[in-house]
């Protein structure tokens, strides 16, 4: 098991997963938000989120060759979606 995070950038990850944990637990109905609507996002803020992640998520995928991927989480879980879809991991 693994946080996409660390690997993506691992001096931010621990800012990024405490500042999530606050939101979560002191913001509940903004993440009930940002779940429910998350399809409604601009979708040129959306791609270019995206885009952040493709290709590390791209090099993670093929360099550890998991037998399968779960995510907690909607923006790791698009992008892995969208990279299978596409068939740029080689799956």
């Amino acid at each position: 098991m693994l946080e996409l995070g660390n690997f993506l950038n691992p001096k931010m990850a621990a800012l990024i997963v405490s500042a999530y944990r606050k939101t979560v637990t002191t913001r509940p109905r903004l993440m009930g938000y940002v779940y429910r609507y998350q399809k409604s996002f601009n979708r040129l803020t959306t791609l270019a989120l995206h885009r952040l992640f493709y290709t590390h998520t791209q090099n993670i995928v093929k360099q550890l060759k998991p037998d399968i991927i779960v995510c907690t989480h909607f923006i790791p879980s698009a992008v892995v979606s969208r990279l299978k879809r596409l068939d740029l991991t080689r799956w």
